[in-house]
């Protein structure tokens, strides 16, 4: 399963680059997007080797779980053509998990409920009425495992990219807003200090940008992915870059006090998926 998938997604990368080949900055954007895939499903398998869930699953569902981790931006190349052809309002996990309902071999449901919402916020999984008719609670705990690592894996690929965008061609992709001068909202600094993803609603400066990427900790759900960040030192770099944006000393610090308080508990694992 997983090399078909491997294949589907080179044949959907190869496709968009055709169609995009007079536009140097969505040429950046599919080649972009294609390294994420393998850098999700690196991390992924990070996840799956350390969590004692999946170290207790058959060869057979962490085959499905990697096919998950390299599909999860199956439609993103489908994203990036529309927009290169002016079309807005894309979902490319809704697109994708359709895609793949009309493929036999990847219309396992643990395989598209998860690529549908993996960038969704968490409460639109759980209240997708598909989830929500499943009877079988073991489908149930495996369809909540597989989306917990596909969004955690995501959002470790995510960091590591942002970790690097200084050098990057396309830190267009990441980075918008205003000047860093203008101080945090109420919301953006309140949203933060409470635990929450800052929506993107609320994001006015490159500042409130930066903050918004470190909220994603917030929505990391295993203890393992906490750990492959430490490992990296992602968090410390994030952190740095922020703080490069910021003048308020003693609110920046406040801040990031606040976000290693978080992950430090995570760790030592308190309220992380087990």
């Amino acid at each position: 399963m997983l090399s078909e998938a491997k294949k589907l997604l080179l044949e959907n990368y190869q496709n968009s680059l055709d169609k995009v080949k007079s536009d140097e900055r969505f040429v950046e954007y599919a080649n972009e997007k294609y390294v994420h895939s393998q850098q999700v499903l690196g991390a992924g398998n990070y996840i799956l080797r350390h969590e004692p869930f999946f170290q207790k699953q058959s060869a057979e569902f962490i085959e499905l779980a990697r096919t998950v981790l390299i599909l999860h931006d199956i439609s993103r190349f489908d994203e990036i053509v529309a927009k290169f052809n002016s079309i807005s309002n894309f979902d490319h996990g809704v697109e994708g998990a359709e895609k793949l309902k009309r493929m036999p071999d990847f219309s396992d449901i643990r395989i598209t409920l998860p690529i549908k919402h993996h960038g969704h916020m968490i409460e639109d999984f759980y209240a997708d009425e598909e989830f929500q008719n499943i009877k079988d609670t073991k489908l149930k705990e495996e369809i909540i495992r597989l989306i917990f690592l596909v969004r955690d894996a995501d959002k470790i690929a995510n960091f590591q990219q942002l970790c690097t965008l200084r050098f990057a061609k396309w830190r267009y992709l990441f980075f918008s807003g205003d000047e860093q001068s203008r101080p945090l909202s109420d919301t953006v600094r309140n949203d933060f200090m409470n635990h929450k993803i800052i929506s993107k609603k609320y994001v006015k400066t490159k500042a409130e940008q930066q903050l918004n990427y470190l909220s994603w900790f917030y929505d990391i759900n295993y203890r393992s992915a906490f750990e492959f960040c430490r490992r990296l030192k992602l968090d410390c770099k994030l952190v740095t870059d922020f703080s490069y944006l910021r003048e308020n000393a003693a609110e920046t610090q406040s801040l990031i006090a606040c976000l290693n308080n978080f992950i430090n508990a995570k760790l030592s694992g308190k309220s992380a998926v087990a």
